[in-house]
């Protein structure tokens, strides 16, 4: 407690401190047989002082008590509250009880520092005053207790003694820090001085504790008592003597028992503590805190006490270090009064030398064995003592550098490598083995759509990085609420890491998918469904092949694709998050351009693979995510992907040509775009069939169309196509301006479609009557509207006419322009077989040796083409057929034609249809009549229609026109 001047009244704090006085004073007194006078209160005191700087203890209240058996006679002395114990200077002013002032009150007793107390208040006479209630009592048995209270007197105590001069000066303590007899126990020696120079010391009444260097006199703390009296006499006068009482403080004893270590292990520096137990009533401690000097580097942080566990400390270089641990010891000598004790406890360690060690491993395919390769730095193997591997969780066992292990299942696996030298030093490398299950050839095509599993796929980042924000679920976020079919789950982005974001800052992730075999795949395709919510041109998301089987290494990792957002691809270069750790160009997917939903991308994968087949039997995929430590406060999703497939590129494009034989320059254009240059025969990937048509820019007839005009005419209006000649159709889409480039961006975008459709196989034969039996054998790859049809089609490949060659003009729908209905899937994928007959009619073409057979499939209310198929070795025997088109002799009359309210078939025994020029079924009502069935048309628009008549032995089609009269 910090002074105040003298003669200042006594603090509020003062007072406080006097009603515990009080209490303590009533607790002491239960009868006093002895009255109270200044001779016996004040006995234990002298009167005279010289200026000792030691506290003097003056008891208050304690006279000898008289109780008896029976009986209880005396007095009872209480401390009156409104009059404090006070104390008179020489000069008559009031002195604060205050310990710099050299007073303090404690409980039943008051104590004085001579020497403080002159040095306030100078040397003289004071007066020491405390002011009593004495009552007299009685024993009682009818009083509470026992004990009745009689007549009641104040009376007032008061002592007088003086401080007197010394010739000699000797002390610790001064006016401002009365804490100097306070010393810590762990300081050095300290140099006595007292004047005049050539007393002698002595410590508690000899010379032990001190030394004498010259003429120094040096005092050692470290071998002293907790209470400890030092004197200095010079002479032998009044005060000759003054004595000094000090208050060592046993700092306890703290250690730390390393004494060697390896370089770069992580060594435990654990703190052990003894401390002897402190005297009664006297102090308090506890270590406020702590921190190590280990000599490598600066300072540590300084720590709170207690160590909960060791600290560890890694040292970098070999050699000798000076360990340093830094504590204060704080012990609490009274209330609002503590003292603090700064220690050091220093040790030295020796570092020896120890093994760097790493290792590496190769082969994430779960069908090889995995190669591990060991790494020693700035040993050979001569200082090795051991070199163990423990790779299956089974523990240790003794191997070299290298080795190699094969695991039973995919999954992760610990690997740890250790290396002993021969000065017992070791280092241990411990990591994560990912082994990734094998897709087998005969699994593929490879389609994975992630609502029943995680599809065996692996998120994680490369080694020594932070954590990755991929998972595996029902997407949810900002704007992403579920998978691309908005019922299953795929894999997405969702981290907490960042309030805004659904990824992490300076994230570098992937999503790693099995080994697959892809060594007999002609053509793959990489396809997938994606949204990309990204901070844009700032974080990206791009895929990427390896053929390695190496881990964590990124310069084995090819970006697949670059720029193309026509396909759906990459839509940034440059992007600085450098998803995949690309050395150049840094592609991907960046910003937020899939809000609104899922996009479909695709590419090509060939020449992203490796040349030879046999090199493609364990091909990994990966989905590697890259940002930067930048925040836009935007609230973004990340990057989800769903449907990753893996298919052989058999989209066959079928490419429609409605066109007319004299359109000379626009034909050589599409032979151009469809046929291998120099030859007859179709680009691959490519079927193209040709309609011929009469045109407003040729007036004169379509030699081709006149052959078999019913089938040109109902493709024709099946697309709508006019006699403003010619057009493209590709896979049921028309193309304007198809040449130069439009054809062939669409003819590369559709390629790379997966196919809904297959067709495993057609066949023809043609039997001893001329009809041929056409098998076509297709499956359902994926759900198709039933409504949608199998076509086939009979083309002639080269026909020559008036100095011009048209190529696979179309001759033949079958069974007609409708084509057959796939119906529903009971299951997918699900296959079918087709059987249609044909009797080829010579006259619908030229050259039974050119023909080919035309496979599709198509939906007929989107007009989308799944897939088409050429079959090229129709070999066929042509047979005249009577055609209904031609003035040949039939079998049955169809008339009128043009018909205005029916249309009479002179045979009750066949069935007829009738059909609009899109191939539609028209409803038509028949009735049966002697000379034949009447179908009634009145009610039908006007318009070309196909009149389908089949009498079991063929089925002839016959155009017919309806044009109704003028009424």
């Amino acid at each position: 407690m910090k002074s105040l001047c003298p003669g200042y009244a006594p603090s509020a704090y003062f007072f406080r401190r006097l009603w515990i006085l009080v209490l303590a004073v009533s607790m002491y007194q239960k009868a006093a047989g002895v009255p109270i006078t200044n001779a016996n209160f004040f006995n234990v005191l002298p009167t005279t002082f010289c200026p000792d700087d030691r506290w003097f203890v003056a008891k208050i209240l304690a006279p000898s008590d008289v109780v008896g058996p029976s009986t209880i006679n005396g007095e009872k002395y209480e401390m009156l509250t409104n009059f404090s114990p006070s104390m008179k200077d020489p000069a008559g002013a009031y002195v604060n009880f205050y310990e710099d002032n050299g007073l303090q009150v404690k409980v039943a007793e008051i104590l004085i520092n001579p020497y403080l107390l002159s040095q306030r208040a100078g040397f003289g006479q004071y007066t020491l005053s405390l002011t009593y209630k004495r009552t007299v009592i009685r024993y009682d048995p009818a009083a509470p207790g026992n004990i009745s209270e009689g007549a009641v007197t104040v009376v007032n105590l008061s002592f007088t003694f003086g401080i007197v001069t010394s010739p000699v000066t000797f002390n610790f303590r001064t006016l401002n820090n009365v804490d100097g007899g306070t010393i810590c126990n762990n300081t050095s020696v300290i140099e006595l001085n007292a004047t005049p120079a050539g007393g002698d010391y002595k410590v508690n009444g000899s010379l032990s504790g001190l030394s004498f260097v010259g003429n120094k006199v040096l005092l050692d703390p470290k071998i002293l008592d907790y209470t400890t009296s030092v004197t200095y006499q010079y002479g032998s006068g009044t005060c000759s003597m003054l004595e000094t009482q000090l208050t060592i403080l046993p700092v306890p004893d703290i250690s730390f028992s390393i004494a060697e270590g390896c370089l770069g292990e992580e060594i435990p520096f654990a703190i052990s503590v003894q401390a002897p137990p402190p005297p009664p009533n006297t102090y308090g401690w506890q270590f406020e805190n702590y921190f190590w000097e280990f000599g490598d580097s600066p300072a540590q942080p300084s720590q709170v006490w207690p160590q909960s566990v060791p600290d560890h400390h890694a040292f970098q270089h070999t050699g000798y270090y000076n360990v340093k641990l830094n504590f204060k010891t704080v012990f609490t000598l009274g209330p609002d009064h503590p003292f603090g004790c700064p220690g050091v406890f220093e040790k030295g360690v020796v570092i020896k030398e120890a093994p760097v060690i790493d290792f590496t491993w190769e082969n994430v395919c779960v069908d090889q064995a995995t190669v591990f390769k060991g790494a020693l730095q700035g040993l050979s193997t001569t200082n090795v003592k051991d070199i163990l591997w423990d790779l299956d969780g089974t523990g240790y066992q003794s191997g070299t550098l290298n080795t190699n292990f094969t695991y039973a299942t995919p999954g992760i696996h610990e690997a740890k490598f250790k290396v002993t030298t021969s000065n017992n030093c070791f280092q241990e490398k411990v990591k994560e083995v990912y082994k990734m299950p094998v897709v087998d050839a005969s699994q593929l095509p490879y389609i994975q759509n992630f609502d029943t599993g995680n599809g065996d796929w692996l998120q994680g980042v490369n080694e020594n990085l932070l954590a990755s924000s991929w998972t595996w679920d029902a997407p949810t976020g900002f704007v992403l609420q579920g998978d691309a079919s908005g019922s299953g789950k795929a894999w997405f982005t969702q981290s907490s890491a960042v309030p805004n974001l659904h990824y992490g800052l300076n994230e570098k992730s992937w999503v790693h998918s099995p080994c697959l075999d892809l060594s007999q795949m002609k053509s793959p395709v990489l396809s997938l469904n994606l949204r990309s919510l990204l901070q844009e041109q700032i974080d990206g998301v791009v895929i990427q092949v390896d053929s390695s089987g190496k881990a964590f290494d990124d310069a084995e990792w090819i970006t697949v694709g670059d720029m193309d957002e026509m396909h759906g691809w990459y839509d940034h270069r440059g992007i600085p998050g450098n998803p995949g750790n690309q050395k150049l160009n840094q592609y991907g997917w960046s910003g937020k351009k899939d809000e609104v939903g899922w996009r479909y991308a695709a590419v090509p994968l060939d020449g992203y693979l490796p040349a030879l087949p046999a090199n493609r039997k364990r091909m990994r995929f990966r989905v590697a995510l890259g940002s930067q430590d930048t925040n836009l406060m935007a609230p973004l999703d990340g990057f989800a992907f769903d449907n990753f497939a893996i298919t052989e590129r058999d989209r066959i494009i079928l490419a429609e040509w409605f066109t007319h034989v004299s359109l000379t320059a626009s034909n050589d254009l599409f032979n151009a775009f469809s046929l291998i240059k120099g030859t007859d025969e179709v680009k691959p990937g490519m079927v193209r069939m040709e309609y011929h048509l009469n045109a407003l820019k040729a007036p004169e007839e379509d030699p081709l169309h006149a052959q078999n005009p019913p089938v040109h005419n109902a493709r024709a209006a099946y697309y709508g196509v006019t006699n403003n000649l010619p057009l493209l159709v590709l896979d049921g889409t028309p193309i304007a301006n198809p040449f130069p480039t439009e054809a062939q961006t669409t003819f590369d975008n559709d390629a790379l479609e997966v196919s809904k459709v297959r067709f495993d196989a057609v066949t023809a034969q043609q039997n001893v009557g001329g009809v041929v039996d056409i098998d076509v054998r297709y499956s359902v790859l994926q759900s198709v509207a039933p409504d949608s049809r199998i076509r086939v089609a009979v083309v002639e490949k080269v026909v020559g006419s008036n100095s011009t060659e048209s190529h696979y003009v179309v001759r033949a729908l079958l069974p007609d322009v409708t084509g057959t209905r796939v119906g529903d899937q009971a299951q997918i994928p699900t296959t079918k077989t087709l059987h249609i007959t044909w009797e080829p009619d010579a006259s619908q073409f030229n050259n039974a040796a050119s023909l080919a057979l035309v496979a599709f499939a198509q939906d007929d209310d989107t007009r989308q083409v799944f897939q088409s198929l050429l079959m090229d070795n129709l070999s066929i025997t042509p047979v005249p057929i009577t055609a209904t088109e031609r003035e040949v002799k039939m079998k049955f009359n169809v008339y009128p034609n043009p018909a205005d309210a029916f249309i009479q078939v002179d045979s009750k025994t066949t069935d007829i249809n009738l059909y609009n020029a899109l191939g539609e079924e028209v409803s038509a009502p028949i009735t049966l009549h002697d000379d034949g069935q009447h179908m009634d048309v009145g009610r039908l628009p006007e318009g070309v229609y196909i009149l389908r008549i089949n009498d079991c032995e063929n089925v002839t089609l016959h155009k017919v026109l309806v044009v109704h009269r003028q009424r």
